[in-house]
């Protein structure tokens, strides 16, 4: 009987599904970063003939292009061999 009196706020409603929807896009997105696969960083290959490509047809001042020094070394490697440090966020 006492809530035949009520009114349900179909605007409130409305705005509490948005809210809800934007919360379930922002949690999928946290979940897929934290457990898609990725390569990590130091296993990465540094000859990487598609990575080649792209920069070369960006149009840039220099190309890059193939180095036997360089064959099957990852930048673990590289980064011991030269002594420094090497980072992914540059």
């Amino acid at each position: 009987m006492l809530r035949r009196s009520k009114k349900v706020d179909t605007k409130k409603a409305s705005y509490d599904f948005v809210i809800y929807g934007f919360c379930a896009v922002c949690l999928g997105a946290v979940l897929y970063t934290v457990f898609s696969k990725k390569q990590k960083f130091s296993e990465m290959k540094i000859i990487d003939e598609a990575q080649i490509l792209v920069h070369n047809g960006q149009g840039h001042q220099f190309k890059h292009g193939f180095n036997e020094f360089f064959k099957d070394k990852t930048i673990a490697d590289v980064k011991y061999i030269f002594t420094s440090g090497l980072s992914d966020t540059n």
